[in-house]
């Protein structure tokens, strides 16, 4: 990997540029085990080899007003590999169940193109206001699929990670937390979230589906109390 940056102020605004090019080489080796309908297990081996380059660009933007408030923007690029159980070379095929269990080591690293923006109010010396927007575009999010129409096992129930074939986040973030001066300490904080999954699969053609693990509200919230000796905090998600 390597990476340039270039900074610029210009006033109260401050520009960060730079881009992050990656190359990564992976190889793997598995087993594939297959169960016959007499129950009997056989075991071989497997192994993968691919490589690709990323070149991941991003542009920050700080404004600093002459009051307390701070505007921020950024553009992005940013890459999310497969997990070593996704793409390693696994097959586990039970044929008394007619089930396979695989995994894919052609999937491909998803890429999301980030839009960020948010407003900081800073409260006195010990207090934050931050209101955040912010929008990602994705493309091959990885998801776990299952399906009976698989032509490699016909008959059976299989389950597999894919790539899919893109995916969006938009949402907004509000944060507020400050420490007053008899120690007491408040915080609340929440996020809100539109999602949208296009699978891109024969079977699921032309479906969207919310994106997967996502949530569509968080909050949390806490109290405290510190000084210089002591720190307590009662926190709720």
């Amino acid at each position: 990997a390597g990476y340039l940056m270039a900074t610029r102020d210009v006033g109260n605004l401050r520009v960060i540029a730079g881009a992050r090019v990656e190359h990564t080489r992976f190889q793997a080796s598995g087993f594939s085990a297959e169960f016959d309908e007499d129950g009997n297990l056989a075991i071989a081996g497997a192994n993968a080899d691919s490589s690709y380059t990323d070149v991941l660009p991003g542009l920050h933007l700080r404004y600093d007003t002459d009051g307390n408030w701070v505007l921020r923007g950024a553009l992005t690029r940013t890459i999310a590999r497969p997990q070593f159980g996704d793409i390693s070379p696994r097959a586990q095929i039970n044929r008394e169940d007619g089930e396979a269990d695989l995994g894919n080591p052609d999937l491909d690293p998803y890429t999301s193109d980030n839009l960020d923006l948010s407003f900081e109010r800073y409260l006195g010396d010990s207090g934050i206001l931050s209101v955040g927007l912010f929008h990602k575009s994705i493309d091959g999010y990885i998801v776990e699929t299952w399906t009976n129409a698989d032509p490699r096992f016909p008959g059976f129930d299989v389950t597999q990670p894919i790539n899919g074939e893109d995916a969006k986040v938009t949402g907004i973030e509000f944060n507020w937390q400050q420490k007053f001066d008899n120690g007491l300490l408040l915080g609340l904080s929440g996020t809100w979230l539109d999602t949208e999954f296009t699978a891109g699969t024969e079977d699921r053609a032309g479906e969207t589906f919310a994106l997967p693990l996502s949530s569509e509200k968080l909050w949390s919230g806490h109290v405290g109390w510190e000084n210089e000796h002591v720190s307590m905090r009662l926190a709720a998600v």
